[in-house]
């Protein structure tokens, strides 16, 4: 077996004003998210246009 190595990146950011998941369900771009529908969950994929959104709200 040979050596198996796994490289990822921890991008941690801090907002000034929290995305809540009440407003998150009003926007219709996002309000399908897993992260809406499966909170208990650990791992949530977005798609790019739903990445854009979330940018453009935090700002």
């Amino acid at each position: 077996m040979g050596n198996l190595t796994r490289r990822f990146s921890l991008v941690a950011f801090v907002l000034e004003k929290p995305l809540l998941r009440e407003d998150l369900k009003q926007e219709p771009m996002l309000k399908n998210l897993a992260v809406i529908r499966q909170p208990n969950a650990t791992n949530y994929r977005i798609t790019q246009q739903q990445q854009q959104r979330v940018h453009e709200l935090k700002t």
